[in-house]
């Protein structure tokens, strides 16, 4: 009788064996390289422990996202199942911060020296314009402070009443402002403060991993927006959650830009990056991964145009 796989079938590749993942099945399993290629060859109807089914059993609706594209919102959905109802509300307020208990640089206490913005937010968006080319001089730490502040204060303080900021937190990956160590920095939006978690210069790293873009060879930092997707996931276990989280950092990079245009700087933003190359260069856990990259500097004064699209 012929089988067949289920749609939702993962196979990873790994050293002597395989992962197989079946997020409809709720299944995830190492087996040897061996017994997985005896299986193919012999048409089991067992992959590792996995039963297949036969034609006509799976679910065509499934088959259908699959068809189209739309696996990831699946996978994210199935894996999200489970009893909501006692999860500690505490858990689900986190928001778009990381508090540090070993900060090494007290933005908060620097915003006062560079003035608030006096342009208008019409002015802002009618002449703001991606920019991949900056100013080599660099944002300075009093400026980056203000450029923070303002974001905070545009995304509505650290109050997310709806919890749609949940399970999500900031890095910056800092390249030139004067007075702060280049290498990653994890933020703490709420408390207006910042950890050193790796010196480095990672302009070129970045840039390669950012496909070949080569804003941050003379950008001050790069914003990342991570998500904890365990987080994500108790917060909003529904099929659309995971392009509901792709809109939401999207809307909050929009705010970065406003506040850095503000005052003077230019921003590039963009979610093509090499995950695993970048998970690895924060330090994340498994659990999280980035979402979105604004990579920003100030913009050049002689020419306005240049580095602009």
């Amino acid at each position: 009788m012929t089988m067949q796989w289920s749609p939702m079938l993962v196979i990873r590749p790994e050293a002597g064996s395989a992962r197989l993942e079946d997020s409809e099945l709720r299944v995830a399993e190492t087996v040897s390289a061996a017994t997985l290629a005896e299986q193919i060859a012999s048409g089991s109807a067992v992959i590792g422990s996995l039963v297949t089914s036969e034609p006509g059993q799976s679910n065509p609706v499934r088959a259908d996202w699959v068809s189209k594209g739309w696996r990831p919102s699946l996978e994210y959905f199935d894996w999200s199942e489970g009893d909501w109802s006692e999860v500690d509300g505490e858990e689900l307020a986190e928001e778009l911060v990381t508090e540090t208990t070993t900060p090494g640089w007290r933005w908060g206490k620097l915003v006062g020296i560079t003035p608030a913005s006096e342009r208008t937010v019409g002015e802002v968006l009618i002449h703001r314009r991606t920019v991949r080319s900056y100013d080599p001089k660099g944002l300075d730490q009093a400026a980056f402070a203000r450029i923070l502040h303002d974001f905070v204060v545009l995304l509505g303080g650290t109050t997310d009443s709806g919890g749609f900021r949940a399970g999500l937190k900031s890095a910056a990956i800092v390249y030139g402002i004067d007075g702060l160590t280049p290498g990653v920095w994890n933020l703490d939006l709420r408390n207006e403060v910042a950890a050193l978690a790796r010196p480095a210069e990672l302009r070129q790293a970045m840039s390669d991993l950012m496909c070949g873009m080569q804003a941050a060879k003379t950008a001050s930092a790069t914003l990342v927006l991570i998500a904890d997707f365990p987080v994500r996931q108790r917060r909003f276990p529904y099929e659309r959650a995971l392009r509901e989280l792709y809109i939401e950092v999207g809307r909050i990079a929009q705010w970065l830009i406003l506040a850095s245009e503000a005052h003077g700087a230019g921003c590039l933003i963009t979610p093509a990056t090499n995950d695993k190359v970048l998970c690895d260069m924060l330090g994340l856990p498994p659990r999280e991964a980035p979402i979105y990259t604004i990579t920003l500097g100030p913009r050049k004064p002689a020419r306005a145009g240049a580095g602009e699209s």
